[in-house]
């Protein structure tokens, strides 16, 4: 059993580590000192709209020209305190915490720093990857938070998959018959591309044109993602890369020759982390790479004994269409300004576009499947 550095942690230290040392662009690293003990936190500018729901968007995109621009800058991308991480898939507290002390030790520093918004991001939600102490501090950190006023919004969507299956013909057995002859035709592609299983801390590292190659994947992912919350730096990855003490696995592909596509994980106590993705394209969607890395990772999860997948946030519909289970974290936030406060609380359900998406897919899919 590993021992957690931190309550709700499902990551290597050395990941939260790396990005506090080299965080994301635009973000300044500023871990709040709680008791001899480090809370990892961040300051930047926030772009409200990130979930918003898509007419929000729209309206807002619509009007915001008409707009001065310092009001669209002050109401649109508020100066926020962030605690959190942007790499741990949870918020992460320290072992012996005062829950009740913390939002109004939060709010000083929020006062302190003079920025416009709080958000304590990512609280783990009670449920079967924790503890059950871990499970009562998450229900009473969200009460101690709505106590002290801040708003609780759902989080993002995290898929994850419990491996109590013994090979991926028994979990594909679990499908329809329909998605278990799309996925097979799907991981046929792999058959045309060569898998290299490669360790953080590889000697292939060493080489800064192999570390320039695998940033210029993942920015091509970040390119193409609808959410943009943050950009990850080359100095980050070349830390994680290069660090043999990072429990880090890189599952990457070649085509004639040439890297087109990687899935960077790690694994931690009894989870395996699908974290960062990289990509080629076209070539990466012509060899389908999205699904024949997501059931590589998964078999080699199974193969190696952890007890849980985790697959991380976006794509909620394609990861349910490929047996995921999802939790919903809790975003506790608190706005300096009462009157966009008071705002919020009326339109926080407007802000929750994952639970919607899912909830519209499984509809969907329950329709399609009595008929």
């Amino acid at each position: 059993m590993t021992m957690k550095h931190s309550l709700f942690q499902i990551e290597p230290q050395a990941l939260i580590d790396a990005v506090l040392q080299n965080p994301p662009s635009g973000f300044e690293a500023l871990p709040i000192e709680i008791n001899t003990k480090k809370l990892p936190a961040f300051l930047t500018e926030f772009d409200l709209l990130i979930t918003a729901d898509e007419p929000i968007q729209r309206f807002i995109h619509k009007i915001s020209p008409f707009l001065p621009k310092k009001i669209c800058q002050d109401l649109l991308r508020p100066r926020t305190l962030f605690v959190g991480t942007t790499v741990s898939e949870f918020s992460l507290f320290p072992n012996e915490i005062n829950y009740e002390e913390l939002p109004n030790i939060l709010l000083e520093k929020m006062s302190t720093l003079k920025t416009k918004f709080l958000v304590v991001k990512d609280i783990a939600p009670e449920s079967p990857l924790f503890s059950e102490t871990e499970n009562c501090i998450s229900k009473k950190l969200c009460q101690a938070f709505t106590k002290a006023g801040f708003i609780l919004l759902d989080g993002q969507a995290m898929a994850y998959i419990p491996l109590d299956f013994d090979s991926l013909d028994t979990f594909f057995s679990r499908q329809s018959a329909s998605r278990r002859s799309d996925w097979r035709r799907k991981r046929k592609k792999r058959s045309i591309t060569e898998l290299h299983v490669l360790k953080t801390g590889d000697p292939l590292f060493q080489d800064e044109k192999i570390i320039d190659c695998f940033y210029s994947l993942y920015e091509n992912v970040y390119n193409k993602s609808d959410i943009h919350f943050e950009k990850l730096t080359r100095p980050f990855f070349r830390k994680i890369l290069t660090d043999k003490h990072a429990d880090g696995h890189i599952f990457a592909y070649t085509f004639q020759g040439e890297w087109i596509g990687y899935s960077l994980c790690f694994h931690y106590g009894d989870y395996f982390i699908d974290k960062y993705h990289g990509a080629k394209y076209p070539e990466y969607r012509n060899n389908n790479l999205y699904y024949v890395s997501w059931f590589d990772t998964l078999e080699y999860a199974l193969e190696h004994g952890y007890k849980t997948a985790v697959f991380g946030w976006t794509n909620p519909e394609i990861k349910a269409y490929l047996g995921s289970n999802f939790l919903y974290t809790t975003h506790a936030v608190y706005i300096a300004n009462p009157l966009l406060r008071n705002i919020l609380k009326h339109f926080a359900h407007t802000f929750e576009s994952d639970r919607k998406t899912l909830e519209n897919w499984y509809a969907q899919h329950q329709k399609h499947a009595q008929k």
